[in-house]
């Protein structure tokens, strides 16, 4: 699978970090994807839950890909739709 197809999926349970941002104090921020909406992602963190707009963001994706850790790198504007109309779009 092309890792770029892992966006294409929903991310709920998926480790995600905030690698940039335009609210620089959200950098480094990670996590697991607890909730996905439209524009949002709910993240349980270490020091409690946080709601995350996508499309001011700058995600790491790490993902198991057949036994291996796997890593995509990927701006929050490209998934800010619902989950489930991210099936059928191509993700730059």
């Amino acid at each position: 699978m092309n890792p770029k197809d892992q966006l294409r999926l929903p991310l709920i349970l998926k480790k995600i970090k905030i690698i940039d941002s335009k609210n620089k104090t959200l950098i480094g921020l990670e996590g697991t994807v607890i909730k996905e909406t439209k524009h949002t992602l709910t993240i349980k963190t270490k020091e409690g839950t946080k709601k995350i707009i996508k499309k001011i963001n700058v995600f790491e994706l790490t993902f198991e890909e057949k036994g291996k850790t796997k890593k995509i790198i990927f701006e929050g504007k490209n998934i800010d739709k619902k989950p489930e109309d991210r099936i059928k779009t191509k993700i730059k």
